[in-house]
């Protein structure tokens, strides 16, 4: 009997093993287990705080890239303004240059903007043989209010301040303001 009961507490004690062996596996696994989850759980978290991030960021730079866009159209404005502004520069030194030119071969002021060149010496050119096309003046410039003009009156500065005087004169006096014929004095 001896065989027989150490057989089976041999016997039991196996089963007992086999027991503890499940039992501790199973508490294994269930821990295994709990830890997978919570690391998953924590991986979920990561990602979704990542791609929350990931929006910020984004969102940001958008915004960044707007904020350029916008200064970059700032720029471009102030480009546009520029270049407008030196155009605009240089036609008025080009009219300046014109006037200055016509007054010079005594050409009306009308004609200064009809001369062509792209410097000085090209409107001169153009001056002096427009100058050549046009009848030569008599001894008084057409636009000197003092020349005679024939039968037509000239009126001073000094009558025109007299109320008297510019009543009885009216409509001679503003036709010769439309024909500058009022002169200082």
């Amino acid at each position: 009997m001896d065989d027989e009961t150490q057989e089976q507490e041999t016997a039991e004690e196996t089963q007992e093993e086999q027991t503890q062996e499940t039992t501790e596996s199973t508490s294994t696994e269930t821990t295994d287990d709990k830890e997978q989850k919570r690391q998953g759980f924590e991986q979920r978290q990561a990602a979704k705080r990542l791609k929350s991030l990931e929006d910020e960021l984004a969102g940001y730079k958008r915004r960044d890239e707007e904020a350029r866009k916008a200064q970059l159209t700032e720029e471009q404005r102030l480009k546009e303004e520029a270049d407008t502004l030196r155009q605009e520069n240089e036609r008025l030194k080009t009219e300046r240059l014109q006037q200055k030119v016509a007054a010079e071969f005594k050409l009306p002021a009308s004609l200064a903007a009809r001369l062509i060149g792209s410097d000085e010496e090209a409107l001169r050119a153009d001056a002096a043989d427009l100058a050549k096309l046009l009848p030569k003046q008599k001894a008084g410039n057409h636009t000197d209010p003092t020349r005679e003009q024939g039968n037509l009156p000239t009126f001073k500065r000094s009558q025109l301040r007299d109320i008297d005087f510019f009543q009885k004169n009216k409509d001679a006096i503003l036709q010769a303001q439309r024909e500058g014929r009022i002169v200082e004095g």
